[in-house]
């Protein structure tokens, strides 16, 4: 009987072999090589796009053609076979992991469904997915009336999202711009940090580049330290103005020591964020001086930019020590110039 069953068994798949090997007379070839030749298409089809998850299935959909192919050959090739199926299982794997993670993104808490509208992050660049991504790193503060946030002169170390209540961006005692619900606080700082921490690499051309680069790394060269140091670490990530909680307000925030390190991982978060920040700095200089200062002594001058019908409010004080410093490199117009350039 065991015979029997083995001899039938290899009367099967020699049935299936020539099912597979038989040449079509359609197009001369094998249902084995069809699958081999669609398995590539598949393939270069997988590397033009740009969604992830149709990317990885269409790699599946690859991977078990080109099986079909590597098997029903006169000779198995098993090594591709043993590969291709531990590709397989990697594959159906992330694929599941993507799939779950849209499903949560789809299925928001209805609070989360309000601050993903109301607080305009998919019309300024978020996906579903990143901004949940971005949502479950932060934590929710409640902060009192009066808490500083920021303090000028001092580098921040969290970026905070204002959920409800307002904050004020002092100078000198100055406020000189007011900021609601749905605006970032210490997003110079975050980016000031992405920008320093951007890992760099360094390459040799020739043996004469190197000769010159050992001639420059010398420690004992002051010039050389100063070369070194490159145009981004030259400034400091000093805040230039006090941001004060006006009323007791509600903060998304994030630690820049677990942010920072993500963001250098998601570029797609990366993206989506420096997008959302390039667009409410934006929205900060269009409307930077609209407040009036309120300290005594204090006057204010209206001048309109020809073309752009856009006011800017210049203080002048009695007192000298009042008068606001020029734009540092930590303001908004310093860093928005040195962010917008970049690629999205």
């Amino acid at each position: 009987s065991s015979s029997s069953s083995s001899s039938s068994s290899w009367a099967f798949w020699n049935n299936e072999f020539a099912f597979f090997s038989k040449k079509r007379a359609y197009c001369n070839l094998s249902l084995a090589e069809i699958n081999g030749n669609l398995s590539s298409i598949l393939t270069l089809t997988a590397y033009t796009m740009t969604d992830i998850l149709a990317l990885r299935v269409t790699a599946i959909s690859a991977t078990l053609l080109v099986l079909t192919y590597q098997y029903y050959r006169k000779v198995p090739l098993w090594i591709p076979i043993r590969w291709n199926f531990v590709l397989l299982l990697l594959n159906i794997t992330m694929v599941s992991q993507l799939v779950i993670e849209r499903q949560r993104a789809r299925q928001m808490a209805p609070e989360l469904e309000r601050l993903y509208a109301q607080g305009k992050f998919q019309e300024r660049g978020f996906s579903r997915v990143e901004f949940l991504r971005l949502y479950e790193l932060a934590e929710t503060v409640t902060l009192p009336a009066g808490h500083v946030l920021v303090e000028e002169g001092r580098a921040k170390d969290s970026l905070h999202f204002v959920l409800k209540g307002t904050v004020l961006v002092q100078k000198h005692n100055v406020t000189v711009a007011q900021l609601d619900a749905f605006h970032f606080v210490g997003e110079i700082s975050l980016l000031t940090r992405l920008i320093v921490t951007e890992p760099v690499v360094s390459s040799h051309n020739n043996n004469n580049d190197n000769d010159e680069n050992d001639s420059v790394d010398d420690p004992k060269n002051p010039e050389s330290q100063q070369q070194q140091q490159s145009p981004t670490t030259q400034f400091h990530s000093a805040a230039s103005a006090d941001v004060v909680v006006e009323k007791e307000a509600t903060f998304l925030k994030w630690d820049f020591e677990t942010l920072v390190p993500y963001l250098h991982q998601d570029r797609q978060v990366r993206n989506a964020l420096q997008a959302f920040i390039n667009y409410d700095l934006t929205s900060k200089l269009l409307r930077e001086g609209s407040i009036q200062p309120t300290t005594a002594g204090a006057t204010t001058t209206t001048t309109t930019v020809a073309g752009n019908n856009k006011k800017s409010n210049n203080t002048e004080t009695d007192n000298p020590q009042q008068q606001q410093p020029p734009e540092s490199s930590g303001s908004w117009k310093w860093i928005w110039s040195r962010t917008k350039k970049e690629p999205e």
